[in-house]
């Protein structure tokens, strides 16, 4: 008793949750659940089970020289329903959970009792920790049923222990950092659970795809003996790969806990701040760039993660872009604040101010992390052309960030769909029509040089294609064209701040149009 009311005190929205789920009929439904799915398993392995003394081809099946079963290889038998377990319980836990928690809490916040949470003295911490623990709680139960099986199989099977203590340990992490994933994307107003559990199931067979390339036990293939990160050999140590997979995942529930406690006191704050988003970009090309080092093809791998990046640019993008008003609100009354900081610093670290700066900061710190890299090439390589290309690649994306700041400062109703089709236009209509002057509709015009400019400033990862023919000309003009466009864009992002502050600075001191004219 005295465990349940320390439980209590430490974390009352877990108790919450616990009360509303732990219900007789709700637990003999988990339990019931459980048990069949174990009994039509066990079921479905008896019936693979061959027969003695036949002669028909079986997996578990020991022949003797005439060729007919003898004996049943019951540590393969057991070995079988071991991996499948290991499938079945971090796919049930992980898609069972998200669903529940993304349910949980759009139903709470189209019933408004999520403002009500948000007014207790309890952390953002405590209350979404109590959400993960007590939502899917059920599930959970389900799943804790199927550990004596688990065991049972392992053991019967010859795998070590320490392996299954291991393997326990890895489902916690990746059921706690899939959770966490599933309340962000409930703040972020994704209110379609399956949409969740489908992507959950994709990430999480991934991921165990991965993390079987130890289970079979075949330390010395090549691939798993050359698979490492920077100079660590994780492809010939399971336990150095474990640690490096908990860790990564721990990384990864750290920010992801960064933006929800961000997202939970303040609905309309933006997904992370922009001091969070220089060491999230660094962290994670940190991350990519230890894969790629140990690579022989080196180029085509650096081709691939720039396009990589464009993605996760844009997400950046969306994540420290602040609302319209928000920074229609910063431009009008930034002057009136009594401890303002300046414009740059403003920029650069401010909450409420454009993402512009703080995109192209994120851009350098992607630039000296691969840049520096490329340096270290041999002189055989064209590290100077990656290094162009790398640059125009930069330039391209800061281009899209001034488009996507300017459209989200437009008066339109539905900036945001606006925006998305615009950025989408840009990615994908140059090479569309590149390719028809260039091809079909090529009238002879232009000649190649002038394309290659072209396909250079505005198709993204284009000039990888032509790495090594690529000219200094063609790679000053790409820049020259993208900057003028980036100009473009800033400037007329200028103006409209500049309008914002210049109205509310009328307001401020009472004239107006009408007002400020001399009298006759």
């Amino acid at each position: 008793m005295n465990a349940i009311l320390q439980f209590g005190e430490w974390n009352p929205q877990a108790v919450r949750e616990f009360k509303g789920r732990l219900k007789g009929r709700n637990i003999t439904i988990a339990i019931a659940a459980s048990i069949v799915t174990q009994a039509l398993l066990m079921l479905v392995c008896i019936s693979e089970l061959p027969t003695l003394g036949s002669n028909s081809y079986s997996t578990y099946c020991i022949q003797n020289p005439e060729g007919y079963c003898s004996a049943i290889d019951w540590a393969k038998w057991w070995l079988s329903l071991f991996q499948f377990l290991c499938w079945l319980l971090p796919l049930g836990l992980v898609i069972g959970s998200v669903y529940l928690l993304i349910e949980d809490l759009s139903k709470e916040e189209r019933r408004g009792t999520l403002n009500f949470i948000r007014l207790t003295p309890q952390s953002s911490q405590s209350i979404l920790l109590g959400k993960i623990l007590g939502v899917p709680i059920l599930v959970y139960l389900a799943a804790a049923l199927y550990l004596p099986l688990f065991a049972i199989a392992g053991i019967n099977a010859g795998i070590n222990l320490f392996w299954i203590v291991g393997y326990l340990l890895f489902l916690g992490v990746v059921s706690f950092f899939f959770s966490s994933a599933a309340l962000l994307m409930a703040f972020l107003k994704a209110e379609q659970p399956w949409l969740g559990s489908f992507g959950a199931a994709y990430f999480v067979s991934g991921l165990l795809s991965s993390y079987f390339l130890f289970f079979e036990a075949d330390q010395t293939s090549r691939n798993a003996a050359e698979f490492k990160w920077f100079i660590l050999p994780l492809g010939q140590s399971y336990w150095l790969y474990q640690t490096f997979v908990l860790t990564t995942l721990g990384v990864g529930c750290y920010w992801i806990w960064q933006a929800l406690n961000r997202r939970f006191r303040n609905p309309n704050a933006t997904i992370l701040s922009k001091a969070q988003s220089y060491g999230l970009v660094a962290s994670v090309q940190l991350w990519v760039l230890g894969f790629i080092i140990p690579l022989s093809e080196q180029e085509v791998a650096l081709a691939v993660v720039t396009s990589l990046n464009l993605l996760g640019f844009l997400v950046i993008i969306s994540a420290i872009t602040p609302h319209f008003q928000t920074c229609l609100d910063w431009a009008r009354y930034r002057h009136t604040m009594p401890h303002r900081r300046s414009l740059w610093q403003d920029l650069v670290w401010g909450e409420k101010s454009p993402a512009i700066v703080a995109i192209a900061i994120n851009l350098g710190i992607m630039l000296a992390i691969w840049g520096t890299w490329v340096l270290t090439w041999p002189n055989s390589a064209p590290k100077w052309q990656s290094l162009a290309v790398l640059i125009v690649s930069a330039n391209l994306i800061l281009v899209y960030s001034a488009i996507a700041q300017a459209m989200l400062m437009s008066k339109a109703p539905k900036r945001v769909i606006w925006t998305g089709l615009t950025l989408s236009t840009a990615l994908a209509l140059p090479p569309v029509l590149l390719y028809l002057l260039a091809g079909p509709l090529g009238t002879g015009t232009l000649t190649s040089a002038i394309l290659t400019t072209l396909w250079f400033a505005s198709t993204f990862s284009a000039p990888w294609f032509v790495v090594e023919s690529i000219s200094g000309i063609s790679v000053g003009l790409a820049m020259l064209a993208q900057w003028s466009l980036f100009g473009l864009f800033t400037l007329q992002l200028s103006r409209k701040f500049q309008q914002a502050g210049a109205s509310a600075a009328k307001t401020l001191t009472g004239t107006s149009p009408m007002t400020a004219q001399p009298k006759a």
